[in-house]
């Protein structure tokens, strides 16, 4: 946005906070009457938690050492806490990493939730500083996980309120009033006293947590003998609303007090249209029915519905397809024409026994460089290469290569989605062979149904539907969906001389205006919540012995469908298509679009946590007594015992076709007739608009998805061939439960522990101990399709039966599939000191005169502390042998020095600090180290060696056209084959041998951060606060992928031993002789042999199982083209990017980190009510990546990182401004103040690159928002 309409934006923004902050005032001049407060005073701010009523001069509150004394807050400094061991103990007393944000700095800061805060504070990074480290499932692009992604299988959705991390150790934990609350739900300051922020690990609050630290929210509780309310609207030039109104009323006094909070904030972004909207109600009770006895009791709802923009910038189609020169296809002629030139470059013809073919043998004699000696016999090929189908166009070898372009999948249909609305649904019919019929055979061997698929075309000559035959049908047939491709990288190799191409995001607004589109409206997700919370706390000794307990439950239901850039990186392509698939003009040609995923997720997600804790404080004082008992100190001990009930139900759905005309439901719906059928297999995929003409980026596509379960119907155009023409057939999909990703998990948690801490010598030494026993015990339901191991045919049919009931996923019965329970324990230890040495020496205080060195030594302190954790998953996580993982646990030291000065008006603390965090477990899902070994290499590229074998050696002939199908169709051929292949596989004798470890597949990495990091508050006048914070952090990973070496150890000699004459048998063996030998047999319609003489160097060999039917071939271009091609080119690099980390700082650190604060209220003169304030943050620059080299395995190509040669990003600086006007109104019975913020002042918005590949070119971009105006209007009452 530039100057000019930042101002406009400005101007309407405090004209129309003005009118609200008027109108507001209009209403509370109604409300407020001449008794509520003494004129001569301010209204105080809202209640906060446990900041009692300030006494009178004749009376004494004492506080239960379960509270703390907000009164003593300072600026921005807290005095004490209970962030230190559950009980109220000075910062200066705890030799913890703990930090208070206190109310006056998130009201100076225009704080909201925890990301804002972590712009300030020590060893923290929030979401507007740091982009976490996420790659799609696929690994080909960056997720964003700040808008929001589904990675694989992982059903927790990770989002903007979890993209933080501590100490660079991963995200914290999170609590509410120190009971462990699940992370989705954010904080929010509308109803908080404080936010307490402990680095490291610390078992006195939590046995089992994240290491990297726990954050925590202090709620407002009803104050008895007080009435106050506030009233607060807030509005920003993005174009966000927000207001809040709380008040604390008292019923009875000394006996009853409510107090309410409600919020509506409607969050805009630059990037439109988009929103999170949040609705909150809070209310909180206080009954003292006893002087000692108090009761309080809370209830929160939360609502949020959201569809946030984009973070970061899709990888860039449309300018790899103008500098290929604007290539287009005409599917009347089945020629592409550059736009540029108006030069016809090629043409696609799929098959040689189409019509076409000659035509297409002509048109290459007439291309440049054209040479006749280069034809094959047949003329099928040209220099080597096929000329017929998709691949002649897009092998760089090829006479017919077109740069920047590519072709759209045929296997499933397409939605083309803009404006909001489904424009056009149709299955694009190149190469495509839908289903005509099911033949039912009844009763089989098992005594059920079973059928096979009769397909309508043939590529038999000689076939009455023999499509080429036909060549009305091999137009249709032969009709392709183009699209803009990402191949320039491949055209003049070997720049860049690198194996894993990266092509960059989009950078050139011209082509995308990344500042103002939003370019993921179509995501959506909505979360509810309800809080519940009751406490009793009973005074039984005055002053020695008090006992509290507690119950607090968390009813959290979510659901997020995240459909583009989750599984593939989000990347913007062009609609290269003159005419649609029917031959009409495309209204869509030239236009931008994103495409969706194969199979979106829909992720269903509910969680109920149930917690009970009891405490018991003992808080005996001798230094009164006489004797040398005095010399025993003060204590504070503490008890607990604490139970969590919770259990979590995640349902992943997809869209399945489930109702529509015959030949919709017989295409794409399993037969009805045979039992255990599943609405599986036959989904759609999108493509989602975003221009209204040309090829820039200008608009959203709109929010097509919509957030509830509602169906998708419509009218879907296929080809009828039996009538040769096109139809147009209803059709309905559904978010139909899938079975991998959908389940219940649960957890029970005990724990006990003991706390103490003494003040010994006048308070010159602190000690503080705990002990924690945590016993956690976890299970979780499997997914019906891992069926037990050792059924028969007949009972796997009847457990199908038991678990697909009219083709849906009986999630009751599946929910009984209760996996036996993990128990994880562990013992927990905090052990800590302050030495305050000099503290109270009065004779040597009154002979200094009070001078400044005397109070610098004598409040001069050093402390120590040392605390682990662990903290086990909700999911139970195994390795690749089915052992459990190890417990993930933390371990940390600090060491500090500490000291203040001007009557306690500066406080400041240096800490010396190390922190670990082991065995952290990464999912197969979100791991492509370990999901590419498990799936693609030993599942489908080995067991699918084994299939093939197996089909060979009952008489399957590859030579033929779909010969699978005879085994693929056949239900029990299929149950022999996977038997067969179980045992020869090595792996317990079992097919499903993955999906039977019995939890979930992963892989372990630890970190450790070591670092300094200071801390000074000051308050040199009563309206005048600073505060200064600075760190050196830097942290490690170690021990990366452990359990991944030790499987490759074990299966490598399998995979490299595994030789065919082996397996084969006298049928198999003899085929392939009739075929050209083992090593090179003839296959269907291609040029490429068959050699399967050993798995390793194995080469286009098909399977049975998987919808990719040949899973290496001889003419790939990424360098599969054997097992062994595959293993070097597309998992070793992965293995290595993560192998990589190994002793390297974790990603997008920032090494230096440094901010000051300040406010500066004028209480006298003209200026009066005003003040002034702002802050200047410093991070240092980050690796973002490294250069490449060469490990060997894939010749000179860089195919590893240059850990010695990292690439930085710049360091950042932040400057934040705002002033305030501060007075009182309607007779002073109101105080206003108005406010006005600028962050990040001199951001005029930005692309920061956060990638870079191993040329060390930047790929992937952050986009970094431009400065950012809200106005605040608060009235306190």
């Amino acid at each position: 946005m530039n100057s000019k309409r930042k101002h406009h934006a400005l101007v309407r923004m405090i004209g129309g906070a003005s009118f609200v902050a008027l109108a507001a005032s209009s209403v509370l001049a109604q409300a407020v009457r001449n008794d509520d407060a003494d004129p001569g005073t301010a209204a105080p701010p809202p209640p906060v938690v446990t900041t009692p009523a300030l006494p009178t001069s004749d009376e004494v509150i004492m506080l239960s050492p379960f509270e703390v004394d907000a009164t003593r807050e300072k600026g921005y400094f807290a005095e004490n806490t209970l962030a230190g061991s559950r009980m109220r103990t000075n910062i200066s007393d705890l030799g913890a990493a703990i930090s208070v944000v206190t109310k006056q700095q998130m009201e100076d800061t225009a704080s909201l939730d925890v990301n804002d805060l972590f712009r300030y504070e020590l060893g923290t990074e929030g979401s507007s500083t740091y982009t976490p480290e996420a790659l799609t499932s696929r690994g080909n692009g960056v997720a964003d996980a700040i808008a929001g992604i589904n990675n694989g299988g992982n059903t927790t959705a990770s989002t903007n309120t979890t993209a933080n991390r501590v100490r660079g150790l991963g995200s914290p934990s999170f609590s509410l009033n120190y009971y462990s609350t699940i992370s989705q739900i954010p904080f929010d300051s509308y109803n908080a006293a404080s936010f307490e922020i402990s680095r490291g690990p610390n078992s006195m609050l939590f046995g089992m947590g994240s290491p990297a630290g726990i954050v925590n929210q202090s709620t407002a509780q009803a104050l008895i003998n007080k009435n106050t309310g506030q009233v607060q609207v807030r509005v920003d030039d993005r174009g966000s609303a927000r207001a809040s109104f709380s008040f604390n009323k008292n019923l009875i006094d000394d006996k009853l007090a409510i107090y309410g909070a409600f919020l509506y904030n409607d969050q805009q972004f630059e990037r439109k249209p988009s929103y999170d909207i949040t609705r909150r109600q809070y209310g909180a009770i206080t009954y003292k029915p006893f002087k000692k006895t108090k009761i309080t009791a809370s209830i929160e709802g939360y609502d949020n519905d959201n569809r946030r923009p984009n973070s970061v910038t899709p990888v860039d189609g449309v300018t790899e397809w103008l500098k290929a020169g604007r290539p287009v296809y005409d599917s009347k002629t089945h020629k592409v024409t550059k736009l540029d030139t108006g030069e016809v470059v090629s043409m696609v013809v799929g098959s040689e026994n189409s019509y076409m073919a000659n035509d297409l043998r002509n048109f290459i004699a007439t291309l440049p460089g054209y040479d006749a000696n280069l034809w094959n016999p047949a003329q099928t090929q040209y220099n080597g290469i096929s000329i017929f189908g998709t691949g002649a166009i897009t092998n760089v070898n090829s006479i017919l290569f077109v740069q920047g372009l590519g072709f759209q999948s045929s296997g499933r249909t397409m939605m083309k989605v803009a404006d909001g609305g489904l424009q056009r649904w149709f299955h694009p019919t190149q190469g495509n062979n839908p289903r005509l019929r099911y033949d039912i055979v009844p009763n089989g061997s098992t005594g059920y149904n079973t059928a096979t698929t009769v397909n309508t075309l043939s590529t038999v000559a000689g076939d009455p539907n023999y499509v080429w035959g036909n060549p009305t049908w091999t137009d249709v047939y032969d009709t392709y969906e183009t699209r803009s491709d990402l191949n320039s990288m491949t055209v003049v190799p070997p720049d860049p001389n690198y194996l894993t191409k990266r092509y960059p995001g989009v950078t050139d607004k011209s082509v995308y205006d990344w500042e103002h589109v939003n370019i993921l409206n179509m995501h959506v997700g909505w979360q509810r919540n309800t809080n519940y919370n009751i406490e009793l706390e009973q005074e039984i000794l005055p002053n020695l012995l008090t006992f509290s307990a507690g119950w607090f439950r968390q009813d959290f239901d979510s659901m997020q469908l995240y459909n583009v850039g989750s599984l593939d990186g989000a990347t913007l392509y062009v609609d290269t298509n003159i005419y649609d698939s029917e031959g009409n003009p495309n209204p869509f040609y030239g236009r931008p679009y994103v495409r969706g995923t194969d199979d979106p997720d829909r992720i269903e997600d509910s969680q109920a946590v149930d917690q009970y804790r009891a405490m018991l404080a003992f808080t005996p004082d001798f230094t009164k007594n006489k004797g040398w008992t005095k010399w025993l100190g003060h204590h504070q001990i503490l008890g607990l015992a604490s139970y969590m009930d919770y259990e979590r139900t995640t349902i992943r759905r997809r869209l399945q076709f489930v109702d529509g005309d015959q030949m919709i439901k017989t295409r794409y719906m399993a037969s009805p007739d045979v039992p255990g059928w599943r609405l599986e297999g036959n989904q759609s995929y999108a493509l989602f608009y975003l221009s209204d003409d040309g090829y820039s980026v200008n608009q959203s596509s709109g929010p097509f998805y919509p957030s509830g379960n509602d169906p998708i119907s419509g009218q879907v155009t296929v080809y009828d061939y039996n009538a040769s023409q096109y139809r147009n057939l209803d059709a309905t999909m559904i978010w139909n439960p899938h079975y991998a990703g959908t389940g219940k998990s649960a957890r029970k948690l005990t724990s006990y522990s003991a706390g103490w801490t003494a003040y010994l010598w006048e308070d010159r030494i602190i000690a503080t101990a705990g002990i924690r026993r945590d016993i956690n015990r976890t299970h979780s339901t499997r997914d019906a399709n891992a069926r037990p191991a050792g059924l028969t045919a007949k009972e796997a049919i009847e457990w199908d039966m038991k678990y697909w009931v009219d083709g849906v996923y009986q999630l009751d019965e599946v929910f009984k599939l209760w996996n036996d329970w993990a128990r994880v324990s562990g013992t927990t230890n905090t052990v800590g000191a302050v030495v305050k040495p000099f503290l109270h020496w009065e004779p040597i205080a009154k002979r200094s005169g009070d001078n400044l060195f005397w109070e610098f030594v004598e409040n001069l302190g050093f402390s120590y502390n040392k605390s682990d954790n662990f903290d086990a998953p909700t999911t139970s996580y195994v390795d690749f042998f089915g052992s459990k993982l190890g417990k993930p646990q933390g371990e940390g030291k600090d060491y500090g020095i500490q000291f203040s000065l001007f009557k306690n008006k500066l406080f400041a603390r240096l800490n010396w600090f190390e922190s670990t965090n082991e065995n952290s477990p990464a999912a197969s899902g979100s791991n492509n180290a370990i999901q590419r070994l498990w799936w693609h290499v030993d599942t489908t590229a080995f067991r699918g060696w084994l299939e093939h074998i197996w089909m060979l050696n009952q008489g399957g002939n590859p030579s033929l056209p779909d010969w699978r199908l005879q085994f693929t169709n056949d239900s029990d051929a299929m149950r022999e084959m996977q038997q067969w292949v179980g045992e020869k596989w090595g792996l317990n004798n079992d097919y499903n041998y993955y999906d039977h470890l019995g939890g979930t597949l992963g892989s372990t990495k630890s970190t450790k951060a070591k670092g300094v990091e200071l801390a000074i508050s000051y308050n040199p006048l009563p309206n005048w606060t600073i505060k200064v914070t600075g760190a050196k952090v830097e942290t490690k990973n170690n021990n990366v992928l452990k359990e991944v070496d030790a499987w490759i150890a074990m299966r490598e000699p399998v995979w490299q031993n595994a030789k065919a004459e082996d397996y084969l048998n006298a049928v198999g063996t003899a085929t392939l002789q009739s075929l050209g030998g083992i090593d090179n047999y003839t296959l269907y319609n291609t040029e490429r042999k068959g050699n399967i003489v050993d798995f390793w160097h194995s080469t286009n060999y098909e399977v049975a199982s998987g919808a990719t039917s040949t899973p290496v071939n001889s003419t790939a271009q990424d360098g599969s083209t054997t097992v062994e091609g595959y293993w070097n080119a597309l998992y070793y690099p992965y293995y290595a990017l993560e192998r990589d980390l190994q002793g390297q700082q974790v990603a997008g650190q920032r090494k230096y980190n440094f901010s000051v604060l300040t406010n500066y209220m004028f209480d006298r003169g003209a200026l009066k009510g005003w003040s002034v304030g702002g802050a200047q943050r410093y991070a240092s620059k980050a690796i973002i990546g490294y250069r490449g080299k060469a490990s060997g395995a894939n010749g000179t190509l860089l195919d590893i990182s240059d850990v010695s040669d990292p690439i930085y990003d710049d360091a950042m600086w932040y400057t934040d401004l705002w002033i305030a006007y501060t007075r009182k109104i309607f007779n002073d019975k109101v105080r206003m103040k108005i406010q006005l913020n600028v962050a990040d002042v001199f951001q005029d918005g930005e692309l920061k690159p956060i990638r870079v590949a191993f040329d060390g070119k930047p790929y992937a971009y952050r986009i970094v928002d431009s400065r950012q105006f809200i106005l605040t209007a608060t009235f306190d009452f």
